[in-house]
């Protein structure tokens, strides 16, 4: 089914569409995977939208698709268009609300040296 703007209220395979760019007339992907990857993903758009990316990219590099008529050629889908918006929407997924990134921290520790962490993978003290 082809992408609705009306049904982005309602539809989260609507608002899918919209964060992998799949908006044309004649979509990539059916709205059942869609669907399915919504689902199996715990209802999280944003990892369902990166794994339709996925999805698209393989896609194209295994049946890129182009017309080539003397000099005049015509490509349908860039895969470095759907590469460039699956990295911007991983960078998007790990930034915070003000933008910037999200980083794991360890707030407390106990640890007083890296002598445990050497003596985990057998390396002796450390100097």
């Amino acid at each position: 089914m082809s992408f609705n703007p009306n049904d982005l209220i309602d539809s989260p395979v609507a608002r899918i569409r919209l964060l992998t760019g799949d908006v044309q007339e004649q979509p990539l992907l059916e709205d059942g995977v869609y669907e399915y990857l919504y689902l199996s993903l715990g209802s999280n758009e944003k990892l369902a939208a990166l794994e339709a990316l996925e999805t698209i990219i393989n896609m194209l590099v295994m049946n890129p698709q182009s017309d080539e008529n003397g000099d005049y050629k015509v490509s349908n889908s860039s895969l470095k268009d759907f590469q460039s918006i699956y990295d911007r929407l991983r960078l998007k997924m790990r930034q915070d609300s003000t933008g910037a990134s999200k980083v794991p921290m360890i707030a407390r520790a106990d640890r007083k040296d890296w002598n445990d962490i050497n003596s985990l993978f057998g390396k002796g003290d450390c100097e």
